[in-house]
């Protein structure tokens, strides 16, 4: 500081400023801010500076990181919940599009009622009238991308780098140029696709170089760092869609700087996102038996998809090549005016074309027009844009990683569960079970494995973004549940469902505990014979999932009916978990209970397990609260940071299975333990979540 003379203080003296503020989900949390403070801060005392690191590079690079199938079905839907929402004006209600909540129509702002099926417009709520104004979300998610690729394979994701990394931006904290390069706030950068894929997302990570030219790099292993920071996470950050590109080709970022260099925006420039939307096509005409015979023999009739490419040689229309060469994978979407459904062009229909193509040209005819078929590129599909998410004050989008295993093979044992007790009711009562599935999500997994086994299956989802995911989902396969068969047309024949046939039905969106026995196209205007409800995977037991189950089995079963699952088992652990030891990058976890994080989601292969487990079931039938006291033994010394805790489907009919993903860790008060000592617990419901924690009486020793 200088002092109140204002006289300079010269010295021969050299400060050294060193700063390793690497916060990853504010992508350096000011970083570059604060080494120019005390850059400022050092020439006001007139010494010399010299920094530590001396350069710091920003490095990102395209990334794909979404869910994929499970079970055989589509789960992307989830990867709505993935992006980030931002601020957006949203205009009044009297002044845009509205959906009809029972048909799905969009009717125009003048419609009270809905044009297709009458029904009437959902009031809004008191808060959207007031606001409206929709929140902006937190723009970064540290990952560990390392751990989600190691376990994307068993849950059905993708995780993956689209390209080489690039270094986007260079602050040379020792050099004169550093203080102009503080000014830019807008770049672009481009980045070359290493194979087909779809990409929904921005990887970040700094790579901090000292003067000697050290190197610290923070980036994952994927990226082929050698030099990577062991166990650190990288920042992320979601476009809010999903583009289809091709190998090769060449992807443009524009990237802007916020909050004093710690956020960034990220948009893509090209390619235009309505150019992978499915709004450009390509054609080509069978105007002779050469091209018929190529298509014929390239083309997989149960995907329409071509199995080898086309060259742009084959001919189209007046013996003009193609728009452009077919490549492997491609979806042929029209043959002439018809719209094709897989498994529909048969032997008899190439026939019948041949015949066409001879007698035409034999005896053509004025305006006679060759078959044109239409394609689209099948690395372009999946291409879309999610929809914003409304958020209130404090929300949270995107969602943790343990959030996404509930897509995955965590649903088996539940499944399981339901497929076990389907037999059951069939074999007791001799017909299928009318089956209500509670907050299914975009995906209503087991609902559509139920319809899939000859049940008819009701699913209800309370956000309405959600539920709208979700019928979309279920529509993709030809499960949506039909009432009438309208007209004298066969409803068949376009793909539909017959009344009373299996299907799933979607129904509007509200909270379970608000639901109202008595609507004939909800469970046929009865109760349900199972209600089936998953709680999410990984992370914590919640005070109103047990209130759902609790209301479901008073409310929305019948008599006789039964709850999946009907019974959960908490298992309880004490757990050492010293990250810092590893040089990760959570070594403030040791100080969380003092600031008031109380718990974290964490990969069970990652804790030292220091006791026994500890085994308490909790009856979704009876309206009490978890409040259990126990001990665990003490099988290993160590020191103990946390209890770990996770919940399992109990039930006869399922194997004991071992717990290989996310469990959730309370953090308690440091203390050493040596073997065949005994730690004291308490599991109980504490801000509506069921947390395990030393006793009070402990905790004071």
């Amino acid at each position: 500081e200088t002092n109140e003379t204002n006289e300079t203080n010269e010295t021969n003296e050299t400060c050294v400023l060193m700063c390793d503020r690497l916060s990853e989900d504010l992508v350096g949390e000011r970083l570059i801010s604060t080494m120019k403070a005390g850059k400022d801060a050092a020439r006001r005392l007139g010494s010399k500076v010299m920094c530590l690191p001396a350069t710091a590079e920003l490095v990102c690079a395209p990334l794909e990181l979404r869910c994929v199938e499970c079970l055989g079905f589509d789960t992307s839907k989830a990867n709505a919940l993935r992006f980030t929402a931002h601020a957006k004006d949203v205009p009044p209600a009297s002044t845009r599009v509205w959906k009809c909540e029972m048909c799905s129509w969009r009717n125009v702002p003048q419609a009270k009622a809905c044009e297709l099926c009458r029904g009437t417009q959902r009031q809004r709520s008191v808060v959207d009238q007031h606001r409206a104004r929709r929140q902006d979300s937190s723009g970064w998610w540290p990952l560990d991308l390392d751990t989600e690729a190691k376990r994307a394979g068993e849950n059905g994701c993708i995780c993956r780098l689209c390209g080489k990394e690039q270094i986007v931006c260079s602050f040379d904290f020792n050099e004169a140029t550093f203080e102009q390069q503080c000014f830019v706030l807008d770049r672009t950068f481009e980045a070359k696709v290493l194979q087909h894929c779809h990409v929904n997302a921005i990887a970040a990570w700094w790579r901090l170089r000292g003067p000697s030219g050290a190197i610290v790099d923070t980036g994952p292993e994927m990226a082929g760092n050698p030099l990577s920071w062991p166990a650190k996470r990288q920042a992320v950050f979601y476009l809010g869609y999903e583009v289809g590109v091709e190998q090769d080709e060449v992807l443009r970022f524009r990237m802007q700087f916020s909050d004093e260099k710690s956020r960034i925006h990220f948009e893509m420039l090209e390619p235009r996102l309505v150019d992978r939307m499915g709004l450009i096509k390509f054609h080509i005409d069978i105007v002779n038996e050469k091209v018929l015979e190529e298509l014929h023999s390239k083309l997989d009739v149960k995907t329409n998809r071509l199995s080898v490419d086309m060259k742009n040689d084959a001919g189209g229309g007046s013996g003009a090549p193609l728009q452009k060469a077919l490549k492997r994978g491609d979806k042929l979407l029209t043959f002439g005016p018809f719209d094709l459904v897989p498994d529909t062009l048969t032997e008899d229909v190439w026939k019948r074309v041949r015949d066409r193509l001879e007698r035409h040209s034999s005896r053509p005819k004025r305006g006679d027009q060759p078959i044109r078929c239409t394609f689209q590129h099948g690395v372009f599909e999946g291409t879309r844009r999610w929809p914003l998410p409304t958020l209130c004050d404090g929300a949270i989008i995107p969602r943790q990683p343990s959030f996404f295993e509930h897509f995955g093979l965590s649903v088996t044992s539940y499944l399981a569960l339901l497929e076990w007790e389907m037999q059951d009711f069939v074999k007791s009562h001799g017909r299928c079970p009318q089956i209500l599935e509670l907050h299914c999500s975009p995906v209503p997994l087991l609902s559509m494995c139920a319809s899939r086994q000859g049940a008819r299956a009701w699913a209800v989802e309370a956000i309405p973004d959600l539920r709208d995911l979700a019928l979309e989902t279920v529509r993709d396969y030809g499960l949506e549940m039909t009432f009438q068969q309208p007209g004298l047309a066969n409803y068949r024949f376009f793909g539909g469902k017959m009344p009373g046939d299996p299907a799933v039905r979607i129904l509007k969106p509200l909270l379970s505990t608000s639901m109202e026995i008595g609507d004939p196209k909800c469970l046929d205007g009865d109760r349900a014979d199972l209600v089936v409800c998953r709680p999410e995977s990984g992370g914590p037991l919640g005070l109103d999932y047990l209130e759902t189950m609790w209301h479901a089995f008073e409310e929305l079963l019948k008599s006789g009916g039964r709850l999946v699952p009907s019974t959960l088992v908490v298992r309880v652990m004490a757990v050492e978990w010293m990250p810092w030891v590893d040089a990760s990058a959570e070594s403030t976890c040791y100080l969380q209970p003092i600031f008031g994080l109380k718990h974290q989601q964490v990969l069970l292969e990652d804790l030292k397990p220091l006791t026994s487990q500890a085994t308490i079931p909790i009856d979704l039938t009876s309206r009490l609260e978890p409040d259990e006291t126990g001990e665990l033994e003490v099988h290993q010394a160590g020191l103990v940071t946390a209890f770990a805790l996770w919940h399992e489907p109990h039930s006869p009919a399922l194997p004991p299975g071992k717990n290989k993903g996310y469990v959730t860790v309370c953090f308690v008060t440091p203390q050493m333990v040596n073997q065949g000592q005994r730690i004291p617990f308490h599991l109980s419901i504490q801000e509506c979540e069921l947390t395990a924690a030393l006793p009070r009486s402990t905790e004071e020793k």
